[in-house]
């Protein structure tokens, strides 16, 4: 099963540094060999996510 792992800290939107979602899914892709099929049953792990919130 192909999966890849995230840090949440490092997460900012499209255009500013840092990790961006879509280079997440693209990390995914390369370990699927770009096999769309098999990515789409990937694992994505985000770390540190509950760090993001604040409350709920």
């Amino acid at each position: 099963m192909p999966f890849t792992i995230a840090d949440a800290t490092t997460l900012t939107e499209a255009g500013f540094v840092g990790e961006d979602v879509e280079n997440i899914i693209q990390k995914l892709l390369q370990k699927c060999d770009y096999d769309i099929e098999r990515a789409q049953l990937g694992i994505v792990y985000i770390d540190e996510i509950d760090k993001n919130f604040t409350e709920i």
